[in-house]
């Protein structure tokens, strides 16, 4: 079985959730846990801890989304569906059920008055940002109806007399086979570029160690131009294809210029990042140590020695010996499943200290080496991963340094 969805998970005790995953999981690890939770978005929060469900039914992404597809300002959008980010661990964001309706509620046609070019809109944001997009069947082919039991009617085969819309069925098939063509849009890191309420544009990034990919999107009914800042992300120079339209865009001046069809978008596939210069080496303090029974205040330390502002993606792996004070972490670094997160902008020159306490587990042996392993994706695209306390700055095209002390653990009348 590749998963299992549970219906109203939320009329089950939280205990007997973390009881059942180690069971589920020790027969596959990857087995998917997902959970039918309602109410409001902030009751999710305590089954994605890591411990229970994988994911749940996100109902409140149908209500974004729908939101917007009826012409809401973007930023409504944005400022739900990022504060939801803010608030879930990392891990289940991408494991959330991104529906847009199912057997209990209205057909997402009938929420948008039955116009398609609004779905087709919705389709477009709907597979391109993060999370495990779903469709219930016959959406596809332009089924609608309202309430249980309404939208529960049967498929429109053409056989049997039925009239299934060919052509949103082959909007659904194109921008399918866009995700899944590009690793960026399934699993890779997600940040806004783009709103602008005033003409209802919105644009956003995704990218992995592979690519960066570019949405923008139109939510008016008016054609607009869409004036995208990159710089940290994309090159001067750097050109773009749009693999759901046609043709070519090029980075100009730290901003890509997108003209835009009402109710319509663009995904647009970055080639290959220009390189940077080899970054030189630098160096910091000597190793710490871990007094024995203490918290101890561990820091990573990333530099952006590029030229330009830049993005940085950090993951830092932890030991199983080491707990980390959730309540410590610095402002965008988030814990969870024995990795931290850290995501953000940093200007060229610049320093950024992640400070963050840690408990060592006292059965650990003195002179134990400590949170030695580090991930970092730099806005060059690249990832590069470090196992040792040094600064790192290997290879042509990294923008940033990071550093990572050694730490050793240290009991009291040991060495």
């Amino acid at each position: 079985t590749a998963g299992w969805r549970f219906d109203v998970a939320q009329d089950i005790s939280h205990t007997w959730w973390r009881e059942m995953r180690p069971y589920v999981k020790a027969h596959n690890p990857d087995t998917l846990m997902l959970g039918e939770v309602t109410g409001a978005c902030a009751d999710y929060a305590p089954y994605l801890r890591g411990d229970e469900l994988d994911g749940v039914m996100n109902y409140c992404f149908r209500d974004w989304i729908v939101g917007w597809a009826n012409g809401g300002v973007p930023s409504a959008w944005d400022n739900a569906f990022n504060g939801f980010r803010e608030a879930i661990p990392r891990p289940a964001i991408y494991a959330m059920m991104q529906l847009v309706d199912s057997h209990d509620t209205a057909r997402v046609l009938q929420l948008l008055d039955n116009d398609k070019d609004r779905l087709k809109l919705l389709v477009l944001l709907q597979m391109t940002v993060p999370g495990a997009p779903t469709i219930f069947y016959g959406d596809e082919v332009g089924v609608t109806g309202g309430g249980d039991p309404d939208c529960r009617r049967t498929y429109p085969w053409a056989d049997l007399g039925g009239s299934p819309d060919l052509s949103l069925l082959a909007h659904y098939r194109q921008v399918i086979a866009i995700r899944r063509a590009h690793s960026a849009l399934r699993g890779g890191e997600f940040e806004t570029l783009l709103v602008d309420d005033a003409s209802h544009l919105y644009a956003f990034i995704r990218w992995d160690d592979r690519e960066r990919v570019v949405v923008a999107l139109n939510n008016g009914s008016a054609p607009g131009t869409a004036t995208i800042p990159v710089v940290g992300y994309l090159d001067d120079g750097m050109v773009l294809t749009d693999t759901l339209n046609s043709g070519t865009f090029t980075v100009n001046g730290g901003s890509l210029v997108v003209p835009l069809n009402g109710r319509w978008g663009r995904i647009l596939v970055a080639g290959a990042p220009a390189l940077l210069p080899d970054l030189a080496p630098s160096t910091k303090e000597a190793p710490a140590t871990i007094p024995a029974g203490g918290v101890f205040t561990y820091t990573l330390v990333l530099s952006n020695t590029g030229p330009a502002t830049a993005h940085a993606a950090l993951t830092d792996t932890l030991p199983v010996s080491v707990s980390v004070v959730t309540a410590s972490l610095p402002a965008g670094m988030t814990s969870a499943d024995g990795h931290l997160y850290w995501n953000g902008v940093v200007t060229a020159g610049q320093e950024v200290l992640l400070p963050f306490q840690v408990i060592v587990d006292a059965r650990v042996p003195s002179g134990t080496l400590l949170l030695n392993r580090v991930a970092i994706a730099d806005g060059a695209g690249n990832t590069l991963e470090r196992q040792a306390g040094t600064w790192v700055s290997a290879g042509p095209g990294r923008q940033f340094q990071i550093y990572l002390p050694l730490v050793y653990l240290t009991r009291s009348g040991s060495r």
